[in-house]
């Protein structure tokens, strides 16, 4: 005798029961190791700070800069002024270093409360990921102000996304506060420009006007004022300037690394000196290396197409360790109808798909995971949007990817943190 229509739903509701349980229990258990890294990294950055390395020297430098000089006299250098600013209040009080690495932990809290305020669906779990990774890429504990340059344009792409999607920005002060820092805080925009200037013009629609309310021209005009006086004297907004030989550019730097490294001089990811450089263009000639990053491309084809091809592989591979299933999703959203037919999904999965073409063209040399991050939490914040928009089946074997493979790489990186 078969089984009624009734205790077979039953049944079949008692079985899905059973899996969502499962599934909450295994985000349950992925949210507590990914918070318990971050517990670890913050007792590493500010309750018992480890010592400057990296980048970090050079905003210590900065910081320190205008403490001795003053700010007026400071902002003609380059000392990457909006970030310095947003420490300089906590310098005063704390120790410099833990000032900057305490600025772009609150970052990270604003930016965690505003997609919350965003009110997107299945929120527990961008908030999983954007703990997950943010952890992983290793900017928001420390003091260098590439969290600033990401939070600000990650600002920018979520709020014209979610134009696309309902015809309104959720925040239109803080879409402009936003473009301004975006366009002011790292030199590394000049390789996102395109997307800055298809937002823009795509937002002409929409009509610049309701953006420009008292509030936001006033921080806006803030923002290009502090700048002025180094556009003047150095004619670029002050951002960080680590080249410390005025008549060399990192693009050369970089390309003698990768000549260097394709030599077996040098291990991949490592750069010469300052002075290595200069001596290689004066034994080799003033035309040996490309002077930019542009020129680098065009300098030696079959070096650009090699690296383009071996550098798209690196980065894939280190996106999959640095966000997990989250390069699933993508690669599978990539190939769905309707990521192309629908502009809000379409635009959440364009701008890191142009980021891996273009950096990969352009950086002949060891790329780093940091420049991508922008478009890695655009692409995060589209999960919820996606996983209501799937089927049960589906949705829920994201959830539990994103899950697991969040859990398994949080502990690999909670056994590493303990026993460093």
């Amino acid at each position: 005798m078969k089984p009624s229509p009734i205790f077979r739903y039953e049944a079949l509701i008692a079985q899905s029961s059973r899996l969502d349980r499962f599934v909450d229990l295994i985000y349950v258990i992925a949210l507590a190791v990914t918070l318990f890294r971050w517990m670890l990294l913050i007792y590493n950055a500010i309750i018992c700070p480890q010592p400057a390395v990296g980048d970090e020297i050079h905003f210590l430098l900065y910081l320190q800069n205008i403490y001795d000089n003053g700010l007026v006299a400071s902002l003609q250098n380059p000392i990457a002024i909006n970030y310095t600013l947003l420490a300089l209040p906590f310098g005063f009080v704390m120790d410099e270093l833990v000032a900057l690495r305490l600025v772009n932990l609150l970052l990270l809290s604003f930016f965690i409360y505003y997609l919350f305020k965003k009110d997107l669906p299945h929120f527990k779990y961008i908030g999983l990921l954007v703990l997950f990774y943010t952890g992983k890429v290793g900017i928001f504990n420390v003091g260098i102000n590439d969290a600033l340059f990401v939070i600000s344009f990650a600002i920018l792409l979520i709020e014209f996304v979610g134009l696309l999607r309902n015809g309104q920005l959720d925040y239109p002060d803080l879409f402009i506060i936003s473009a301004f820092l975006s366009l002011t805080t790292r030199p590394l925009v000049v390789v996102y420009f395109p997307l800055i200037l298809m937002v823009l013009w795509a937002v002409r629609s929409y009509g610049f006007h309701k953006l420009f309310r008292l509030k936001s021209v006033i921080i806006a005009f803030s923002i290009v004022l502090i700048h002025i006086p180094s556009i003047i004297e150095n004619h670029i907004p002050s951002w960080d300037d680590k080249t410390s030989e005025s008549d060399l550019t990192w693009a050369q730097r970089q390309y003698l690394a990768q000549l260097q490294a394709n030599s077996g001089l040098r291990l991949e990811g490592t750069h010469p000196s300052w002075e290595e450089v200069r001596l290689y263009i004066e034994q080799q000639g003033e035309n040996s290396l490309p002077k930019t990053f542009v020129e680098s491309i065009f300098f030696d084809w079959n070096l650009t197409i090699l690296e383009f091809f071996k550098d798209l592989f690196y980065s894939f591979k280190g996106l999959l360790l640095q966000t997990g299933a989250l390069t699933f999703y993508f690669l599978f959203g990539l190939f769905k109808t309707k990521t192309w037919r629908e502009n809000g999904f379409l635009f959440s999965f364009l701008p890191l798909l142009y980021a891996l073409l273009v950096f990969s063209f352009i950086i002949i040399s060891n790329v780093e995971w940091r420049w991508y991050a922008p478009a890695v939490l655009l692409l995060i914040s589209s999960v919820g949007h996606y996983l209501k928009s799937e089927g049960f089946g589906t949705s829920r074997v994201f959830m539990v990817s994103f899950s697991f493979s969040t859990f398994f790489l949080s502990a690999v990186g909670v056994y590493n943190l303990l026993i460093n």
